[in-house]
């Protein structure tokens, strides 16, 4: 590779005029870069999870600032740290997430008035956790019923099989709770 560079680099030295030319900066190449760049550190961002990446993350792979974000806002109570967990959003944790603990199951939005609800619930106080899955446009939704039958709804991507992932783990987490507490 080194002897053609070579060539190339001598043929070049006679034709100092064109080589200029073809080097100048046309309003294409600050189009291109003004395009490309922002994309490239939305994708970085997303990479390092500064922001939600629109995947399943485990809680390894969460910012510190995020999960305080959660127990401040009693999300996350005393030290748990999430198993799983998957927020919508695309820049911002703090508008919604949805996620479980081991021993707890939660999701959190804020709604068009700002309002920040949390739905959680302990393995012990659900009756079931029902799958509906989704496709390329739409999420996947797993229904949590308490005892006392309400209900909430976690929202999870079915891209790459996030949706299964999530459910299944979620389900291995709480089925032996609920052996356990049918036991006694």
């Amino acid at each position: 590779m080194w002897p053609m560079l070579r060539v190339i680099i001598n043929e070049n030295k006679d034709c100092k005029e064109d080589v200029a030319f073809n080097n100048r900066l046309l309003p294409r190449h600050i189009a291109l870069v003004s395009l490309f760049v922002p994309l490239m550190v939305f994708a970085a961002a997303q990479w390092s999870n500064f922001i939600p990446a629109q995947r399943v993350v485990q809680s390894d792979a969460m910012w510190p600032k995020d999960i305080q974000f959660m127990r401040r806002n009693d999300v996350l109570q005393g030290d748990e740290i999430p198993q799983l967990f998957y927020s919508n959003t695309t820049i911002d944790l703090s508008e919604d997430g949805n996620g479980f603990t081991k021993d707890n199951v939660f999701s959190y939005w804020r709604d068009a008035s700002k309002t920040f609800t949390i739905e959680r619930a302990a393995f012990s106080d659900i009756k079931s956790i029902d799958f509906k899955e989704g496709n390329e446009l739409v999420t996947s939704s797993i229904t949590v019923t308490r005892l006392d039958d309400t209900s909430f709804d976690l929202y999870v991507p079915s891209t790459e099989g996030d949706d299964k992932y999530f459910y299944q783990t979620l389900n291995e987490l709480w089925q032996p709770k609920q052996a356990a507490k049918k036991q006694n």
